[in-house]
């Protein structure tokens, strides 16, 4: 649609309204939001998080070492408040579908790959989903970081480990299976069944239009760990409930950062961390 459309790729959120705006006069959805997926709610957001990080001048560990001992707040991350303020900004400029409180994840691909909608805020595994089910409409998607303030960062969720218990019933047979799940043998299997970027340098894949572009911008150093799962040491609630009831009007941005501070210092406190006492 960008193509067609003589678009550039937004890097400000300024330049991000113009592009929108002119999608919608061509009669185009900017945006697909699926609430009805609650966790997709969350994505937005998480951009600004990153620019707290970065703007801090801290180390992602030193930032979370803030955090993690109550001195420093959800409450106090401006870009993060900011950046939610912004994603219901969208909705209220008429940038994203008008039922989209009630529009699935299943629905957002299916209007990216036949092209009623723009841009939708996920993961790589949203491409995926594309390969799957819209392999012929794969090269023509593309991606980029979320403009916010022409200093952009794709964030990076770091795969998942495995690991052998000395009580496994047959370790050494559990250790040559983890041993073969890590091989490049079976990485490039992974590979062709979901094509990404892949660490193992003997694995051959090919990248489809959108992870190259994300694969651009992490070789040019744009590249962040994703907060959630990867820094906080306490449970901080439904962050995506807390986006929902925030789009209905339940909540100000404000109020949602503070509910992630309430709802990590109540578990903090369970613990008996004295650091909330």
């Amino acid at each position: 649609m960008f193509a067609d459309l003589n678009l550039t790729v937004p890097k400000t959120w300024d330049e991000l309204l113009a592009v929108s705006e002119k999608i919608k006069e061509a009669g185009k959805t900017p945006f697909y939001y699926s609430g009805k997926d609650t966790w997709t709610l969350q994505t937005i957001p998480h951009f600004g998080f990153s620019q707290d990080i970065v703007q801090s001048g801290k180390s992602f560990p030193d930032f979370w070492q803030d955090m993690n001992t109550n001195k420093k707040h959800y409450a106090e991350l401006t870009n993060f408040i900011d950046t939610i303020k912004k994603s219901k900004d969208l909705i209220d400029k008429g940038y994203v579908n008008k039922s989209y409180l009630s529009d699935t994840y299943d629905s957002a691909q299916q209007a990216i790959a036949d092209g009623t909608a723009a841009m939708h805020v996920n993961g790589t595994w949203f491409i995926g989903e594309i390969i799957k089910k819209f392999p012929d409409k794969v090269n023509d998607i593309g991606a980029f970081p979320f403009p916010l303030t022409g200093d952009n960062y794709v964030n990076i969720s770091p795969p998942g480990s495995l690991s052998v218990t000395t009580s496994a019933k047959d370790v050494e047979l559990a250790k040559r299976a983890v041993d073969f799940i890590a091989s490049a043998q079976a990485q490039q299997i992974f590979a062709e069944a979901q094509p990404g970027i892949y660490l193992n340098k003997k694995v051959e894949v090919a990248l489809s239009p959108a992870i190259a572009d994300l694969n651009a911008a992490l070789k040019d150093g744009k590249g962040i760990l994703h907060w959630q799962g990867n820094g906080e040491l306490y449970p901080y609630g439904s962050f995506d409930k807390f986006m929902q009831d925030y789009y209905a009007g339940g909540k100000t941005a404000e109020q949602v950062a503070q509910a992630l501070d309430q709802e990590t210092a109540k578990n903090a406190k369970a613990k008996d961390d004295p650091n909330w006492k």
